[in-house]
């Protein structure tokens, strides 16, 4: 059930992606982008899990929301692509709570990601 409703998920995840990156690509950051939300716990991802058609979420700023320090390493990417792991069903099933903690909800699965950086602190350098 688990595997069969995160198969849905990417799906979803795909089709959201290739529409929004079939449009010409821009750099101006948004305030708000799209992101698959969790609201609660359960077997069901289907019913656990929402993907608006709008962007809902507040786009993080870098140095803004969190203090510049918290940036260090840090950078902002365009995602263009996301993957939920078997990790991320986990947790919203609710299996990790008793050694995790719960996440705060609306949770937002999906730590791996593709996609192009949009903004990096002051001091990082390429390479």
């Amino acid at each position: 059930m688990i595997v069969s409703s995160i198969v849905l998920v990417i799906n979803i995840f795909i089709h959201i992606m290739t529409s929004i990156h079939a449009q010409p690509m821009s750099f101006q950051i948004p305030p708000k982008m799209r992101a698959a939300q969790c609201t609660d716990y359960g077997k069901n991802v289907e019913e656990i899990l929402s993907v608006p058609q709008e962007g809902t979420v507040d786009t993080p700023r870098l140095g803004i929301d969190k203090p510049p320090a918290a940036f260090k390493n840090e950078m902002l990417i365009k995602v263009q692509a996301v993957a939920l792991a078997p990790g991320d069903a986990r947790v919203m099933s609710g299996k990790t709570r008793e050694f995790q903690g719960p996440p705060s909800f609306p949770y937002t699965p999906g730590g791996d990601v593709c996609g192009i950086v949009v903004a990096v602190p002051e001091e990082a350098k390429k390479g």
